[in-house]
């Protein structure tokens, strides 16, 4: 009896062996397959190209699919990464970064694009120079790249390539200055119908303490006299602060009358704290070379300043500004941010 029980696992395991064998040459042969058609790519590509390293203009036809398949196939199959930049047709630098982590394509880019397809609904579009710009704070604020080495006029490229299908370069309308600064019954209909929107959703209309207005404005420090009566044989004169300059200040307040202090911003290149000497307090204030806001100043006037000086809110009771400033200083990390702490902002 025993011996007959040894001779059945000893055939159940001869028959485990044979079905595994079989499925493990089954398997190889896949892989044998897989590499066949790799080298296939690799070698159609070398024939177009050879001898010579793959041209700027074929990087630049990448498609963001292409960008995923190539790290799919270095992570789950373990092609090299020069491989599979070559088989692929993807940038090896924009490959290795995104491999390593540094760069993570799908979620990132899709939030400039984002970005720029919102800012442009709202009648705002940014120029070459400022979507390098806004891209470069974005990814210091996510603390990917120093401050000190922005992006390249070849990113932009790059970048305009691989999302052809979603933006485009497109030449704005002339208008004329009084045209340009009224609004449309339509824009003004929708933008009111979003504002309603959001005021019922958050029940915000009974609470006015939440509701929050922030405004820029920009002073010149230069005083220009005004026309006095005197002889015409005389010379008057009257004194005036020289070279002229800009400061500007940002205020806010809520819908019932609490203001936030304000902030200066002034020209220069290190913030002096006798700059806001006879200030109210709470005034706060900092540099930029031509006196002017910027991006990088409005987001800290929003998570140092401003922050301060609001109500306790939360997701169910969130915080409304309705900002009435330079529409390019609303950047990506700003609304990032301002999402993550409960804050609509109304443009």
């Amino acid at each position: 009896m025993a011996s007959t029980d040894h001779e059945m696992k000893m055939f159940n395991l001869q028959q485990q062996v044979r079905q595994n064998q079989g499925e493990l040459e089954e398997y190889l042969k896949e892989m044998n397959n897989w590499e066949e058609e790799v080298k296939r790519k690799e070698s159609d590509v070398l024939k177009q190209k050879p001898n010579k390293a793959m041209d700027r203009s074929t990087l630049r036809q990448y498609s963001p699919t292409k960008l995923q398949n190539a790290y799919q196939a270095i992570k789950d199959r373990g092609m090299a990464v020069h491989r599979a930049s070559v088989v692929y047709s993807v940038p090896l630098t924009t490959l290795r970064d995104r491999v390593d982590g540094r760069i993570h394509i799908d979620t990132e880019e899709a939030k400039l694009v984002d970005h720029v397809k919102m800012m442009a609904a709202y009648g705002y579009g940014y120029s070459r120079s400022e979507t390098i710009m806004m891209a470069s704070d974005f990814v210091v604020y996510l603390q990917k790249r120093p401050k000190e080495i922005p992006l390249t006029n070849q990113w932009y490229y790059n970048f305009m390539s691989r999302r052809s299908e979603e933006i485009k370069l497109v030449k704005p309308r002339a208008l004329e200055a009084f045209r340009a600064k009224s609004a449309t019954k339509e824009k003004v209909d929708s933008y009111f119908e979003e504002l309603k929107n959001v005021l019922d959703k958050y029940d915000l209309s009974r609470k006015p303490h939440c509701i929050f207005n922030i405004d820029e404005k920009g002073f010149n420090t230069e005083h220009k006299p005004s026309d006095v009566v005197g002889d015409k044989k005389s010379t008057i004169q009257s004194v005036t602060s020289g070279r002229s300059q800009t400061v500007t200040v940002i205020a806010g307040g809520n819908a019932i009358g609490t203001h936030i202090p304000p902030f200066f911003v002034f020209p220069g290149k290190r913030m002096l704290t006798e700059l806001l000497s006879g200030g109210m307090l709470g005034t706060d204030g900092g540099v930029s070379d031509s006196g002017l806001s910027n991006t990088e100043l409005f987001l800290r006037y929003m998570q140092e300043h401003f922050i301060e000086y609001v109500p306790s809110y939360n997701a169910d009771n969130p915080i409304l500004v309705i900002y009435d400033g330079h529409a390019s200083h609303v950047s990506i990390g700003l609304l990032e941010w301002a999402r993550g702490n409960h804050i609509i902002i109304q443009l």
